[in-house]
C-alpha cells in the first residue's frame, strides 16, 4: 500500500472510530451531520443568508432551506427578512440554538477527547496543519 492508500484508509478508519465513539456515549445529539454543519456555520457568520449556506454546503438554495426549515420550526434558528430588499432571508440562531449547539459541543468534544488525547501536542498541530491544508485546496 503506498502512501496514499494507507492515508485513505486511515481516514476511514478515524472516520468510523468518531462516529462509534460519539454513538457510544449518553448523550445523544438532536442534529443530523448537514444540521450540525448548518448551526455551526451560521454561528460563526453574522446572520448568513440562504444562499451563503446553500454555498457553504454544497447544496442548491431550495435545499438550504429544506434543512434549516425544520430548526425554524423548533425554535432553534429563527428567520431575518432583509430591511433593504424582502427577497433576502438570513438566518440566525435563538437562544435555544445556541444553548443546544453548546451542549452538543461540550459533549462531542468530551467524548472525542478520550482519542485525542492519545496524540502530543505536536502531532495535534501537524494533524490541524495537514487537515488544513486539504480543506483550503
Amino acid at each position: 500500500m503506498n502512501d496514499q492508500e494507507t492515508l485513505v484508509s486511515l481516514m476511514f478508519s478515524a472516520g468510523r472510530l468518531i462516529r462509534d465513539t460519539l454513538k457510544t456515549c449518553k448523550y445523544r445529539d438532536p442534529f443530523t451531520y448537514i444540521q450540525l454543519e448548518t448551526l455551526r456555520f451560521i454561528e460563526s457568520h453574522d446572520r448568513p443568508t440562504m444562499k451563503n449556506i446553500a454555498a457553504h454546503l454544497c447544496i442548491k438554495p431550495s435545499s438550504a432551506t429544506a434543512v434549516t426549515e425544520t430548526m425554524v420550526h423548533t425554535g432553534i434558528l429563527k428567520r431575518l427578512t432583509d430591511s433593504h430588499d424582502r427577497r433576502i432571508v438570513k438566518i440566525s440562531l435563538t437562544p435555544k440554538g445556541k444553548k443546544l449547539l453548546m451542549q452538543f459541543e461540550t459533549h462531542t468534544y468530551r467524548a472525542l477527547g478520550k482519542i485525542f488525547k492519545k496524540l502530543s501536542d505536536s502531532d495535534t498541530r501537524a494533524m490541524i496543519v495537514g487537515l488544513e491544508k486539504i480543506v483550503k485546496n
